[in-house]
């Protein structure tokens, strides 16, 4: 048998006696035993599985190293991107917004020199940092606009939009009613199921689904801007409604009218406006400061 077989078996533990003795008479044996001694010595590292896990996925999470000048870059990128953002959001959102109150009018002039005066109670807004790109205002109340000519105006409100390019209208938004009318140019009125085009001298009411067409030839600026308030074939709460809004006043109405009115009432003075809504629909007013109550005229108080 030879030696690498003995030795082999001998490393097992499995050799006879006879066998061993042929080893043991070998020339090699005596280096068979210190390299076995040797070996018996060596103790391989423990290994610990959990520890060479959480190693691995330290290792994995730790960044990778750049260059410092790719660094520096990726800063200054990520500081560009982001104040562009902010910028971007700011130009968005930078809102001019004119409010009036109860019986105020306001005047002011858009980035393009588009002249507006404003009625009481209302809300007019546009983004001033777009405005060379895009002529657009929202309103809730009621303007006059004298627009200086050039790319589309657009005038937003709850109820639908109002279009033109260089011309003088009035929009009113209120009450859930748009009313708009062209002094000069053409106007075009929209709201998803309805386009329509005013000429000089007309105009129209949109309430609901419904659509009045009016026509006043002589009507060159609103009557609000001469004090008076003028209203055409209207009922009497949006007639209290106005009254409300120029006077600052809270107006119970304790009876049922449907008679509708056409005419104008002062803007400047209550008493006569009173006036003449009660003598026109037989009331009597009760006032008691800012609150006005009206009744049948022949009503017990």
């Amino acid at each position: 048998m030879g030696n690498d077989v003995l030795l082999a078996k001998w490393l097992a533990g499995e050799l006879s006696d006879a066998e061993l003795r042929d080893l043991e008479n070998s020339p090699e044996f005596a280096s068979y035993v210190r390299i076995s001694n040797a070996v018996s010595r060596m103790q391989p590292p423990a290994f610990d599985e959990e520890k060479s896990y959480l190693t691995l996925l330290e290792k994995r999470r730790q960044p990778r190293v750049l260059p410092l000048f790719a660094r520096t870059w990726f800063r200054v990128a990520a500081t560009l991107v982001v104040l562009l953002g902010i910028a971007t959001f700011f130009v968005l959102n930078s809102t001019t917004k004119l409010v009036t109150a109860n019986g105020e009018l306001a005047n002011t002039t858009l980035p393009d020199d588009t002249q507006v005066a404003v009625n009481a109670v209302s809300d007019l807004q546009y983004n001033a940092a777009l405005w060379s790109l895009r002529r657009e205002v929202r309103l809730r109340g009621e303007a006059y606009f004298n627009v200086t000519k050039g790319r589309k105006f657009t005038v937003e409100t709850p109820e639908g939009k109002v279009e033109v390019i260089g011309t003088r209208f009035t929009v009113k938004s209120h009450d859930d009613r748009l009313r708009v009318f062209c002094h000069e140019g053409k106007v075009r009125v929209s709201n998803g199921s309805h386009s329509i085009t005013l000429s000089p001298g007309e105009g129209l009411v949109l309430d609901g689904k419904q659509i009045q067409r009016r026509t006043n030839k002589t009507e060159y600026k609103p009557s609000w801007l001469l004090n008076r308030l003028h209203f055409e074939n209207d009922p009497i709460n949006l007639l209290l409604a106005e009254i409300e809004r120029q006077y600052g006043v809270a107006i119970t109405l304790k009876a049922q009218r449907t008679k509708k009115f056409t005419g104008t009432l002062p803007r400047q003075n209550i008493n006569e406006a009173l006036q003449v809504i009660t003598d026109i629909y037989g009331l009597k007013a009760i006032t008691q400061g800012k609150k006005i109550v009206l009744l049948e005229a022949d009503a017990r108080q």
